[in-house]
């Protein structure tokens, strides 16, 4: 089943650490369709999930990011196992929410990279800002984990929880409220990869087990698959960004004035 991250339980968490970083002189990254797509094991999405942004990562600028001495599906699998360590996961239970980017936060810092910059916005945290916050996945440093529930529909912009484990996913694209995004929950020979329009939903409401939320901005996601659950919707409730450093820029070459070529 899609799962992966705990029920939502609670508090904002940005985390912003600064320091020294080891940079490749690379201008431009390839695009992000070259992600790689990991399929998660039991509820391990968020891990997953993550591992595909911080595997590209590392192979467009960023290369301490990468398991040594491995390669291929072995190398990222490696570093699918570093942030299972790091954000404490549980097979069964998936990622608690509060270990999700100080986990993150963590393994960088564990990299070398330490003034990567991650934060969390939506359900239980900063309210989202609108469609631009994601318009910066467009940036070469830039990348998005997407936090999903799956719901019953109770009303107008009511929503009640239909599982007690939400889902994450990897952002490819994003523009115009259309993205394009791999979800983990799928075979080892499958692809993970669809495409979603963002429908925006202000001043929804959101119950669960633990009683009921007022969530300023929500977006439904129309075509999400749904799979065997007993929900009727899937929204999106949450996102976690991760900000490397800018990548450092390569001088052209000096021409001298009058010269000959």
């Amino acid at each position: 089943m899609r799962r992966g991250y705990s029920a939502w339980v609670g508090v904002v968490l940005a985390v912003l650490f600064t320091g020294s970083y080891s940079l490749s002189p690379a201008l431009h990254a390839a695009s992000k369709y070259t992600m790689p797509d990991l399929d998660q094991e039991e509820n391990t999405c968020f891990p997953a999930a993550a591992s595909n942004i911080i595997y590209w990562f590392g192979e467009n600028g960023y290369p301490n990011l990468l398991p040594a001495a491995v390669t291929g599906e072995n190398r990222h699998r490696r570093l699918f196992t570093k942030l299972l360590v790091h954000c404490n996961v549980s097979y069964r239970l998936g990622t608690k929410f509060e270990v999700m980017t100080t986990g993150l936060s963590n393994f960088f810092k564990e990299q070398g990279y330490n003034d990567v910059k991650v934060s969390y916005r939506g359900f239980g945290g900063a309210a989202f800002s609108g469609p631009e916050w994601f318009e910066k996945n467009g940036q070469d440093n830039v990348g998005f984990i997407l936090c999903i529930d799956y719901v019953k529909k109770t009303g107008d912009r009511e929503y009640s929880v239909a599982e007690s484990l939400g889902h994450c996913i990897s952002l490819l694209t994003y523009s115009d409220n259309v993205a394009v995004i791999l979800d983990p929950a799928h075979s080892a020979e499958e692809r993970g990869r669809y495409t979603f329009r963002f429908q925006p939903v202000r001043n929804a409401r959101l119950t669960d087990s633990r009683g009921t939320y007022a969530l300023p901005l929500v977006y439904e996601l129309p075509g999400a698959p749904l799979g065997f659950r007993p929900a009727q919707a899937a929204i999106l409730t949450g996102a976690i960004c991760i900000e490397m450093p800018p990548l450092a820029v390569s001088p052209g070459p000096t021409q001298a004035v009058g010269q000959k070529p």
